[in-house]
């Protein structure tokens, strides 16, 4: 007869050490997982501001360390919005009126994702965007202060 090469209490804590590894492999890949899906998503805010900023909003408040991606993002939207109203205004009859910047960047949903993310920051945004509102008014920008009235609708 063969005799067991380990004592019961032995294969006990082998079993109970191998629960404990298979239980935080739940806890850790998906963590991991999702650290590393922030991290490009927030790279691709460059690229494709508004699909990054809805995938982080839906991430939440885990997505915490791609707040000042968004804001950065966000201020450049809406400098954008004013350049391009800018141009909007000076070139009106222009015969080289380019209708490509006749297009709103998308200020609401990197200020949905900020609410989703984290709403303290995203009511700090508040005065910007009253700004820029005015200023877009200065620069007869309806076109482009329509979305960023969005934007503060999703914020307040």
């Amino acid at each position: 007869m063969l005799k067991p090469r380990f004592s019961l209490k032995t294969l006990q804590a082998i079993v109970a050490c191998c629960a404990i590894l298979f239980w935080l492999s739940f806890q850790i890949v998906p963590a991991t997982l999702r650290f590393l899906e922030v991290r490009s998503l927030i790279k691709e805010l460059n690229h494709s501001p508004e699909y990054a900023a809805s995938r982080l909003g839906e991430i939440g408040p885990p997505a915490r360390t791609a707040v000042p991606a968004l804001v950065q993002a966000l201020k450049q939207e809406i400098e954008g919005d004013l350049k391009a109203a800018e141009y909007d205004r000076r070139m009106r009859g222009s015969v080289d009126y380019d209708l490509r910047m006749l297009i709103p960047g998308p200020v609401e949903s990197i200020a949905s994702a900020l609410v989703q993310i984290d709403a303290s920051v995203a009511k700090a945004q508040v005065p910007f965007l009253k700004e820029a509102l005015e200023a877009l008014g200065d620069l007869d920008g309806e076109f482009y202060a329509s979305d960023v009235r969005k934007g503060l609708n999703a914020i307040e």
